[in-house]
């Protein structure tokens, strides 16, 4: 053993170490052999390493890839990102703080296991399922904050969810949700359901159907006349007698009349066209119409549009506010 002047391998500073038979020191410090074998520290945005590789795998964790997936993505060992995070705590709590969930986006930094990709169970689901079928319609559709809103504004006047998917032609679902998260944020008007129930007289009936209808430019000189009350029968010959006896009108002048019958589950039209009759039925599978009462006179003329609003109302024997 016998004392022998080197230098430092990474910095070349002088040093004296004692040397043995099989062995001599290269480096003045640990650091110095960390830095030679394993790389220069790095740092970028408050997190360090001396693999700038791990750097690359920090971002992709903090996008919400597992350790494996960051690791595979870059290149380096899955082992030796994971000996990184678990000698870096400080810097793996401030990866994961910022993790979003990799199918929606939202965030899933509270969550408590480093692992997780997704923000719920629900979006495991739907991306498992993508996976197993690319070629599918997406799950998840994405819409303009202008439908957002148009459609909130009218569930708050009274619409039902159905009217307003229609309308914006978006999934009954989709306003279903918006509904169940959103809809307390206001105060609701009267559904018009109720609205119907509860009228007084025709024109009262007749502004609060037209006060919750949107009008089609397609229906616009297109009418139906509604003859109040409920009848039994619905034969061309009954029909056409109700029109001329009750209604004091001639059935053949081309008009669209609307009964209702005695059940209230079903609405018969009937219209002329020259040289014959047009019938159709619309029958409620569950519930029943909403129909004008016999007090309120004989007949009400309303638009097409606010025709098929009518019929796509269900009627239930309790009144419930704000559904």
């Amino acid at each position: 053993m016998k004392n022998e002047k080197s230098i430092c391998l990474n910095c070349g500073k002088a040093l004296t170490q004692k040397r043995h038979k099989y062995r001599q020191y290269k480096y003045c410090s640990r650091a110095c052999h960390y830095d030679d074998r394993f790389g220069k520290i790095v740092k970028e945005e408050n997190i360090t390493a001396r693999n700038p590789l791990c750097l690359e795998a920090a971002k992709l964790l903090a996008a919400g890839f597992n350790r494996t997936e960051a690791a595979n993505q870059v290149g380096i060992s899955s082992s030796v990102l994971g000996d990184w995070l678990y000698h870096n705590e400080n810097t793996a709590k401030t990866i994961f703080a910022s993790r979003a969930c990799v199918f929606c986006g939202n965030s899933i930094g509270g969550k408590p296991s480093f692992n997780r990709k997704y923000c719920s169970n629900s979006c495991r689901d739907r991306a498992r399922y993508r996976r197993k079928n690319p070629t599918s319609p997406k799950q998840v559709r994405q819409h303009e904050q202008a439908v957002f809103e148009g459609a909130m504004e009218m569930y708050w006047s009274g619409i039902g969810g159905s009217e307003i998917a229609r309308h914006f032609g978006i999934p009954e679902g989709t306003v279903s949700s918006w509904i169940h998260d959103f809809g307390g944020q206001k105060e609701r008007k009267e559904p018009l359901k109720n609205r119907l129930r509860l009228s007084r007289n025709a024109a009262e009936w007749l502004a609060a159907l037209r006060e919750h209808t949107i009008q089609d430019s397609d229906y616009e000189e297109s009418t139906v006349v509604l003859v109040c009350g409920k009848f039994h029968g619905h034969s061309v010959d009954k029909l056409a007698t109700l029109i001329f006896e009750r209604l004091k009108d001639n059935p053949l002048n081309g008009k669209v009349y609307a009964f209702c019958d005695k059940c209230g589950k079903t609405i018969t039209t009937l219209s002329w066209n020259t040289p014959i009759f047009n019938i159709s039925r619309y029958i409620k599978v569950s519930g029943t119409f909403i129909w004008v009462h016999e007090d309120f006179g004989k007949s009400i003329e309303i638009s097409r549009a606010e025709f098929e609003h009518l019929i796509s109302l269900q009627n239930h024997k309790k009144i419930v506010e704000n559904t």
